[in-house]
């Protein structure tokens, strides 16, 4: 009757499911996360076994997340979106996010009367799991970095893992960002790319 909603019985008991009409595609769902159009078709079969265990390692076990790193174009951001179509596929919450996108989503609402800073940031600090991608790859300002570990240490703290992704070692990420940040990292499960760029045609 135009609700959405079917009731099927087996003679003992009823109960409602959801109308084909109603149900979305696995990507709308994936979009519905925050993966970009090119990247909502990545599955971990495009990946190498290796990857694939340490993920399925992960997936049942999450811990603190995965740091996925690697040079420019070796495939973390479909790594990244690939774990969040395996998440949503076990029925686990997530949402993807890049680095860059959610400093600008902050500083939005520095001039408008809607949410609040506080208001953002706890969208990304309590969702169960989160993929944070190209981490380090804006300015870097005082703010970012503020931000950043803001953001990761709520989570660690929380128990909340993290999937993040970066052109930098966890070294590097010390050095150039803040130690802590590499320190709130280094109980991830690190996953580091290589190869040819997969961008470049061939």
């Amino acid at each position: 009757n135009g609700t959405g909603w079917l009731r099927t019985s087996n003679g003992k008991a009823s109960w409602a499911t959801r109308c084909k009409c109603r149900q979305r595609t696995i990507e709308e769902v994936i979009r519905g996360a925050g993966v970009s159009m090119r990247h909502c078709s990545a599955r971990l079969t495009d990946f190498s076994d290796d990857v694939q265990t340490a993920v399925r390692r992960f997936i049942e076990k999450p811990e603190d997340g995965v740091f996925i790193g690697g040079p420019t174009g070796t495939g973390k951001t479909h790594l990244a979106a690939a774990i969040v179509h395996a998440l949503l596929e076990s029925r686990k919450a997530v949402r993807f996010i890049r680095a860059e996108d959610l400093y600008s989503e902050i500083r939005a609402t520095y001039k408008s009367e809607g949410p609040t800073e506080a208001n953002i940031l706890s969208q990304y600090c309590d969702v169960p799991v989160l993929a944070l991608d190209d981490l380090a790859g804006g300015s870097l300002s005082d703010y970012e970095r503020r931000t950043t570990l803001n953001l990761l240490d709520r989570r660690w703290n929380e128990k909340r893992p993290t999937v993040v992704t970066c052109n930098w070692s966890l070294e590097e990420i010390g050095e150039r960002m803040d130690a802590r940040i590499s320190s709130r990292l280094r109980g991830c499960a690190a996953i580091i790319l290589g190869g040819h760029d997969r961008r470049a045609r061939r």
